[in-house]
């Protein structure tokens, strides 16, 4: 563990850095992505899988009510999410933004599950809703993670993922110094 603003690595130690669903949630994303930048090796590359706005200008109750629901998460749009691996140095080598529907996230999610993992699910439903039936603390917690209809649909509508991938220049020895 480590945070993401000031890695705890020497400069130039990985091949590759991956980041997933991450940088939203980092307070200053210039510097963590400069970070990451700083431990990878010339001719490495940095990866991000992040929450991406798919469709221009969501509206501000619902950005707010997804940064409340998410602790704080600030997701930017693909042209953001280059511009900070360019602005870490590094050159943009795929950036893919991709629009989600909640049909596509549930198969996505269901993807390599066995039948443990379904019976896993199942049992955690009913213990969510037993808990909701039994406990009034429990349902006033539950609002304020379930979001509304309204939320929900402007969630498919305007959020989906990003998949955003700069390599870092090699470099270049010009025969000068020590």
């Amino acid at each position: 563990r480590a945070d993401m603003q000031a890695l705890p690595f020497p400069d130039d130690t990985f091949d590759a850095v991956i980041v997933e669903s991450v940088t939203a949630f980092v307070p200053d994303k210039r510097r963590g992505l400069a970070e990451c930048a700083r431990v990878t090796r010339p001719g490495g590359c940095v990866g991000l899988c992040e929450g991406t706005w798919v469709e221009p200008s969501p509206p501000a109750d619902f950005v707010a009510e997804l940064r409340r629901m998410m602790d704080g998460a600030d997701f930017l749009d693909a042209d953001g999410w280059r511009a900070l691996l360019e602005g870490a140095g590094l050159e943009i080598v795929c950036a893919d933004a991709v629009r989600m529907t909640m049909l596509r996230q549930r198969l996505d999610e269901s993807k390599g599950l066995d039948a443990r993992d379904y019976f896993d699910r199942l049992k955690a439903v009913g213990t969510f809703v037993a808990l909701l039936a039994r406990n009034p603390s429990f349902r006033r917690y539950a609002r304020g993670l379930v979001p509304s209809a309204a939320v929900a649909k402007a969630m498919f509508r305007y959020l989906g993922y990003g998949l955003y991938v700069g390599r870092k220049g090699e470099r270049v020895d010009l025969g000068v110094g020590p």
